[in-house]
């Protein structure tokens, strides 16, 4: 009996492809005890690489920085393609470059605050994240993309 319960649960596993397989009941009542050892479970949750992530971060993060400035992610993706740095754009939208740099350094601090949250790391690297933070964003809100003569489909 045992044996059928179980062989049901993991057959419906097999069929749902992942997730939570409950047992089936097949000829009667089993107990609770039975019933405990018979689930099978599972997390079927896709595996997203760290640098899936992290783009799927900077995505974000450049909407909010589009819909500060007004325009679209295409058209900020290609003012920076073109060089142009974060503060030009900024600037020729007449948005305060100061706006766009709130934006990525309240993002950043929010990671660093969740890991802090969560034990990965302590006050002290806290502290020393957030100030690396800021020095980043600088250097972002500054940086201009050079096009070199093979990339520009010549």
């Amino acid at each position: 009996m045992k044996k059928n319960r179980l062989a049901v649960g993991l057959l419906s596993f097999a069929l749902i492809g992942g997730g939570v397989a409950f047992v089936v009941e097949i000829g009667g009542p089993a107990t609770a005890a039975e019933t405990a050892t018979s689930v099978v479970t599972h997390h079927s949750l896709p595996r997203v690489s760290a640098a899936e992530r992290a783009k799927a971060r900077r995505a974000e993060i450049a909407k909010e920085i589009a819909a500060a400035l007004g325009i679209s992610v295409s058209d900020l993706h290609a003012a920076v393609k073109n060089g142009q740095s974060l503060i030009q754009i900024a600037k020729a939208h007449a948005v305060d470059p100061q706006e766009i740099a709130n934006i990525m350094i309240a993002k950043a601090n929010a990671r660093v605050d969740k890991a802090l949250a969560h034990g990965r790391i302590d006050q002290a690297q806290a502290d020393k994240g957030k100030a690396w933070v800021v020095k980043s964003v600088e250097r972002k809100m500054n940086h201009q993309v050079t096009v070199k003569a093979s990339d520009s489909g010549n």
